[in-house]
């Protein structure tokens, strides 16, 4: 029901858009890295950093003179 009801409200969003919608595509790169460090120990620990990838499209629909969906 909440899958029908979110259609059908993106639905009447697009349809009453008074101005041009506009969509693009958005990719990027992620790098991230950890340290620890222990209070028992007194030393600080790192690990490896992992690195990912990250695609998407979006959408921009205006639905009043200043807000923008």
């Amino acid at each position: 029901m909440k899958k029908i009801s979110l259609l059908a409200f993106a639905f009447i969003i697009l349809t009453s858009a008074k101005a041009q919608i506009q969509w693009g595509i958005k990719a990027g790169l992620n790098i991230a890295s950890l340290s620890l460090s222990s209070d028992l120990s007194g030393s600080g620990e790192s690990l490896k950093s992992k690195t990912d990838f990250n695609a998407g499209v979006l959408v921009s629909v205006p639905l009043f003179n200043s807000f923008t969906l």
